[in-house]
């Protein structure tokens, strides 16, 4: 890894790179935003106002293909 660290609006998504929509400089516990790149939801956890923020993200969805649909 090479250290870099993200910023609160980025995509922690390997690979993704991509901007969150809807994230300002302060975010709150529960808060969801959705990459406009790869389209995958963001949870934000913060244990106290002004506290360290971490961050879930949703599963990649599988291909169609693999979910047996056509």
């Amino acid at each position: 890894m090479n250290g870099r660290k993200k910023g609160i609006d980025e995509c922690i998504g390997r690979g993704c790179g991509g901007l969150l929509r809807g994230v300002g400089s302060e975010v709150h516990d529960g808060e969801l935003a959705w990459c406009a790149s790869c389209r995958r939801q963001h949870t934000f956890h913060v244990a106290e106002d002004g506290g360290p923020v971490a961050v879930t993200i949703e599963r990649k969805r599988k291909p169609r293909a693999a979910r047996g649909e056509r």
